[in-house]
């Protein structure tokens, strides 16, 4: 039998640490400066954290939905608990939040690969001075 109250726990802590990480990416600059201290991390370090973080809160998702159906295949009555529920919903909002940051960040470090001629910002820019004559 599974605990639900024990997945329900799991599940927020989870949540809570994909909502910090995104905190922690948000207010994070791309290079630390070298006076301060060296627990302060990359962008690049707390997004490696962030996706571990986002894979291991999928993967416990899996794991409890699959015991969950193990009990229903059977025969067993589900039982019903809204604290997994809401855990569970709570999670996948904050996995979702991550998604997108995780999404956004590659998308940058993808933009800033690109060589000058291609990259959406200096295309924009040499645009915006050949109609304005500065070119």
């Amino acid at each position: 039998m599974i605990d639900l109250e024990e997945a329900a726990r799991s599940f927020d802590s989870y949540t809570l640490q994909l909502d910090l990480l995104c905190l922690e990416y948000s207010f994070t600059s791309a290079v630390p400066p070298q006076w301060v201290e060296p627990q302060i991390t990359s962008k690049d370090e707390v997004m490696d954290q962030l996706r571990q973080c986002r894979r291991d809160a999928t993967v416990l998702g899996i794991l409890v939905t699959r015991r969950l159906s193990g009990i229903t295949q059977l025969g067993a009555e589900l039982p019903f608990s809204p604290e997994l529920t809401n855990a569970s919903k709570r999670m996948a909002v904050a996995s979702e939040k991550a998604r997108a940051l995780i999404e956004e960040h590659d998308h940058k470090q993808k933009a800033k690969n690109l060589p000058p001629e291609q990259n959406e910002l200096a295309i924009a820019i040499r645009r915006f001075k050949e109609e304005h004559g500065m070119i």
